[in-house]
């Protein structure tokens, strides 16, 4: 029984002091019983006038069996251990260990043993620390080469070129209030698609005039125009008609973005783009809009907005666009 606690050396301490109480009571109590039995007894024989009683007699004999029987009190328990030791019905391990000698070895083991745990905790956390500085390490290498990353992506971006605005042959919508956009309005309301088309008509095939009016007529004669605005087939149709070559469509993504900054940088190139998404995010439409990139300065683009005089002669960032969710266009080259 308590085998664990038998190694334990504050445990067996405290057995041992226990032994220690005992033996000493039974060397100070015997010999308090025998000094008051011996002073019982002498006060009978050396004094004649006091007269013993046969109860006297019994009990100065009952202190010094006491005190015969509390001596060998030590003897008997060690005994006893002894005997239940050999007959193994309990375990006397803690009993006999609780001695100074398996006391000291106890606790030069468990010193031993909590110095080698305090090593360990050392060791792992010596080793925890390496791990943290190796991720550290790799997460600054990761964030150096992130940044050299982005610094290459960003220059396929920061590139100038395409027409200035002494190139483009401007178009408002604005000025044309009172010609009419089919049955659905005027040109004013809903004429930004071909007044787009005309501003890259005009100005590719200058000094020949393409004006709002023109392009209008055009798409809505071949079906493009309707209440909510004009067609793609309408624009792409009518600057294919006048010979005007003319992409596919593209999406406002990282790899069409970079087509578009090609073909502004080589001088010869212009892109319309629509806008669908209404809200604040848009900076150039609360609906669907077209309007014309004409070039490239330091990876922000020089518009013509059919639309808006003060927003054409900004400079805007790609994020801009990136607002007007679903923003299409397309690229067209002079012919």
């Amino acid at each position: 029984m308590f085998l664990k606690a038998c190694d334990n050396y504050s445990f067996l301490s405290s057995i041992l002091l226990i032994k220690r109480i005992i033996e000493i009571s039974c060397m100070i109590i015997p010999v308090i019983l025998v000094l008051s039995a011996g002073i019982s007894l002498a006060k009978i024989v050396f004094n004649p006038n006091i007269m013993s009683t046969k109860k006297d007699i019994k009990i100065i004999s009952n202190k010094f069996i006491a005190a015969s029987l509390v001596f060998f009190v030590p003897l008997l328990v060690n005994l006893l251990m002894a005997l239940l030791d050999t007959t193994m019905v309990y375990d006397t391990e803690c009993w006999s260990n609780a001695n100074n000698e398996a006391i000291k070895v106890y606790r030069n083991n468990k010193e031993i043993e909590e110095k080698a745990e305090q090593e360990l905790k050392e060791s792992e956390h010596e080793e925890a620390e390496k791990i943290r500085q190796e991720i550290e390490i790799a997460r600054e290498k990761t964030r150096v080469e992130n940044e050299k990353k982005s610094e290459e992506e960003l220059k396929k971006y920061k590139v100038s070129g395409g027409m200035t605005n002494g190139d483009i042959v401007y178009y408002n919508q604005q000025d044309y209030k009172t010609e009419p956009y089919s049955k659905f309005g005027t040109i004013k309301s809903h004429g930004c698609g071909p007044t787009s088309a005309a501003i890259v008509a005009s100005t590719f095939l200058k000094p020949a005039i393409h004006d709002p009016v023109e392009s209008v007529n055009w798409a809505c004669s071949h079906g493009a125009c309707f209440s909510s605005g004009t067609s793609w087939s309408g624009i792409v149709g009518y600057l294919n008609s006048l010979g005007i070559k003319s992409s596919s469509m593209y999406s406002w993504e990282d790899e069409n973005i970079l087509k578009l900054n090609e073909a502004l940088t080589s001088g010869n190139s212009m892109a319309i783009i629509l806008t669908h998404e209404p809200g604040n995010s848009c900076p150039f439409t609360n609906g669907g809009h077209y309007l014309v990139i004409t070039g490239i300065k330091d990876g922000e683009y020089s518009i013509a907005d059919p639309n808006s005089r003060e927003k054409t002669k900004k400079l805007w960032p790609r994020t801009a666009f990136s607002g007007c969710g679903n923003a299409t266009f397309y690229i067209f080259t002079k012919p």
